[in-house]
Order: C-alpha cells, then structure tokens, then sequence
C-alpha cells in the first residue's frame, strides 16, 4: 500500500464520518411529538428514525470497520517509516 493509498482510505474514512454526523443531527432535529401530531405523522417519523439509525449502523459495520480493519493490517505488517511514497 502506497502514501497515497493510505491517504485515499483516510480521506473515504472522514467523508463517511461527515456522512453519519450529518444521520446523527438529522435524528437530533427530528420531532417525534407535537400538539398536533397524528399517529399517522409519528409512525412515520419512527420508520424514519429507524431507517436513519439502521444507516448510521451500516455505514460503521459495512464501510467504517472495513477500512479501519485494512489501515491497521497494512501499520501492523510495516514499519510507519516504511509507507512509500
């Protein structure tokens, strides 16, 4: 794995960070309740809560784990001062 390497899955590493903060205040922001809510209109803000929070857990499990699990096989097989250039 080259510098560049390294930098790429870092960079695809923090756009999936930006991703799920971004699920996180959307969540935050999300009225369940309110003088006028129907059941109707919270039911469906739970389907969404529950989509939002099943894509946090996707992007951790699917996206996030893989790349950290690959950056630390790559540091733990060499030495840092070792990554090309």
């Amino acid at each position: 794995m080259t510098r560049s390497d390294v930098e790429e899955r870092l960079e695809r590493f923090l756009a999936l960070i930006d991703q799920q903060q971004g699920l996180r205040e959307e969540l935050l922001q999300l009225k369940m309740w309110g003088k006028r809510a129907t059941e109707d209109a919270v039911a469906d803000r739970l389907g969404r809560q529950a989509e939002m929070i099943e894509e946090i857990e996707r992007l951790r499990s699917e996206e996030m784990l893989p790349i950290l699990e690959e950056l630390a096989a790559f540091i733990s097989s060499v030495k840092l001062d070792g990554v090309a250039n």
